[in-house]
């Protein structure tokens, strides 16, 4: 009897330990799911980021464009004055 009862009792914490290993799996398992959609999330709102400034770089071209074209038309002023008051 005593060998059957400590082959039982072995059996049951050779269970014990699968359950164990098994909870741990599945704890891996959801953290692994989970970190997935962090790092989705972040390749997401990377992607955004580079959209956003894209779009500033674009704005930022057009702005020195245009800063550019008012000098060109100050200067212009600059020269009619200069000839208003010469007459």
């Amino acid at each position: 009897m005593d060998t059957a009862n400590r082959a039982g009792e072995a059996i049951q914490r050779a269970q014990s330990l699968v359950n164990d290993i098994s909870d741990r799996n599945h704890q891996i398992a959801t953290a692994v799911e989970e970190q997935a959609a962090v790092a989705q999330e972040m390749n997401s709102n990377v992607q955004s980021i580079s959209e956003v400034s894209q779009a500033n770089v674009a704005l930022a071209g057009e702005s020195v464009t245009e800063t550019s074209r008012l000098v060109d038309l100050l200067d212009e002023q600059r020269q009619l004055v200069i000839q208003f008051r010469k007459k």
